[in-house]
């Protein structure tokens, strides 16, 4: 937030500079309208900005059983990135899911569902089923042809 902040300051001085540029003829009418929309669009996206902010707030304030307000002062004062305290697995990301219990039990029970599904669906329709007989019986050995 800070820094679109400054970005829109920066950009407010450059819109400036740009219209001194243009009363001076070295600058074009199109060039200042250019810096102005930046400057103002930069501005216009600080509070949506801090609306975001305040609702990451609020999420991880659930998550962690904290005020909002005890968060909040907890992240303004800065601080480093905290390291891990295990080493983080290496691998694909698909890979390191299916090693938990809880997601190859739901993928289980996703292969179960369709194919109940599957079995449903094959029910709807009528079953056909067709038998034969084959008799090769004959009183001579020559009749069997």
């Amino acid at each position: 937030i800070q820094l679109a902040r400054r970005s829109a300051a920066s950009q407010k001085q450059t819109a400036a500079l740009t219209r001194t540029m243009a009363e001076a003829g070295t600058a074009t009418a199109a060039d200042v309208a250019k810096a102005m929309g930046q400057a103002a669009s930069t501005e216009a996206d600080v509070p949506t900005l801090e609306a975001s902010y305040a609702e990451a707030v609020h999420r991880l304030s659930v998550l962690t059983g904290r005020p909002p307000a005890a968060l909040n002062d907890r992240l303004k004062r800065g601080a480093p990135i905290p390291a891990p305290r295990l080493p983080v697995p290496a691998g694909i990301p698909a890979d390191i899911l299916l090693a938990r219990p809880d997601v190859r039990l739901a993928e289980r029970q996703y292969a179960q569902y369709t194919a109940r599904i599957g079995q449903a669906e094959a029910a709807r329709y009528p079953s056909v089923s067709l038998t034969g007989n084959i008799d090769t019986s004959a009183l001579r050995l020559g009749d069997l042809g």
